[in-house]
């Protein structure tokens, strides 16, 4: 950084420091699919937003998406899917390294099970009230109105769950901003989908 500021100083450029956090996170949710642009590539735009003093806030189908009960219902409900998966896997596998490297892959799965139950809670509500969801699919999740640092944290949980095929292609997430179609998303993502799948797909799908 050093080295920048000096170059700059001689070509008579201004630097601008601004505060990093976040901005690959927002960059790959938000610029990413609107922009048909790669994640680093918006992680870039939104610095240089920050430079120029403009605020990310989070899209509308964003917010509406952390409060749909049916959404979460799905996303937890994949993650411990794979988490039993996983466990599974490391019990049937003798070779000590692949073993290694499936038990990292659990930690790395729990954690972000943990990110999004512990969202919940300090958005007021309880993992037992996820739990429930969970297991009954179609309970209300209640208590999701803080909107900030930790949303995009629980969001990219979320929709890499449920949303994308690949981390390098956010493209899918363009018709949940505009349209919160998760369904739709996900249904290029995973053919297992809800029950109330379907209808939800009709609601939110484009004309």
């Amino acid at each position: 950084m050093q080295k920048i500021e000096i170059v700059a100083r001689r070509n008579r450029i201004q630097v601008i420091k601004v505060n990093p956090a976040y901005t690959s996170i927002i960059g790959k949710l938000k610029y990413a699919p609107l922009y048909n642009i790669d994640k680093d590539t918006a992680g870039a735009y939104v610095i240089a937003r920050r430079g120029l003093g403009f605020k990310e806030s989070l899209p509308k189908n964003y917010r509406k998406l952390l409060e749909d009960k049916e959404f979460l219902s799905y996303t937890i409900a994949k993650i411990e899917d794979k988490i039993v998966k996983l466990k599974q896997e490391i019990r049937e596998e003798k070779n000590e390294y692949k073993r290694n490297r499936l038990k990292s892959v659990l930690w790395k799965t729990r954690k972000e099970l943990d990110t999004l139950l512990r969202y919940f809670r300090e958005s007021g509500g309880s993992e037992s009230a996820i739990q429930q969801t969970v297991n009954r699919k179609m309970e209300r999740v209640r208590g999701l109105t803080h909107v900030g640092q930790k949303s995009w944290q629980a969001l990219t949980v979320a929709l890499a769950f449920s949303c994308l095929e690949s981390l390098r292609d956010f493209s899918p997430l363009k018709r949940v901003i505009f349209a919160r179609d998760w369904v739709g998303a996900a249904k290029r993502a995973s053919p297992s989908l809800p029950g109330q799948g379907t209808s939800v797909l009709n609601m939110y799908s484009f004309v």
